[in-house]
């Protein structure tokens, strides 16, 4: 009975000690939320964690990837605000620490002149979680209609 009581304590502790790595829906819909909140308060800590140091945005029209340091400094510098962000069509799928996410999102701006503009987007992402911490490294994205 010692031994056992001994073993489930063992069992117990060990898997404790071990971090999470599977990535569920659940953890990407939260590092969706996160995204969201850091774009619409202009929050470039809280973007910093949720990209990853390796992160690239792919989807700019001349071609060129933006990295991590690039889109937190187009963030502060922006005279534009993101109003919020609609995701629609989502398909998440998770494969052990990686999610692969698609779908489509609508930005709504409030640019500097006043005016309101709207951007409708299909985008893939790539998430990945490690040491129970989820963050994003990778974007593409196209404009749609």
């Amino acid at each position: 009975m010692k031994n056992c009581c001994y073993l489930l304590f063992l069992f117990t502790f060990v898997s404790c000690q071990c971090p999470n790595t599977s990535i569920t829906p659940v953890d990407v819909q939260a590092l969706m939320n996160k995204w969201e909140k850091a774009y619409i308060h202009k929050d470039t800590s809280l973007l910093a964690e949720v990209l990853h140091d390796k992160y690239l945005y792919a989807g700019n029209a001349d071609g060129s990837r933006t990295t991590k340091e690039q889109v937190i400094n187009e963030l502060y510098s922006s005279d534009y605000q993101i109003l919020k962000v609609v995701f629609e069509e989502l398909d998440i799928q998770c494969f052990g620490s990686t999610a692969i996410v698609r779908g489509n999102e609508l930005i709504y701006l409030l640019l500097a002149s006043g005016d309101t503009l709207q951007v409708p987007l299909s985008f893939t992402d790539v998430y990945q979680k490690n040491n129970g911490m989820t963050r994003a490294l990778a974007t593409h994205s196209s404009p749609r209609q």
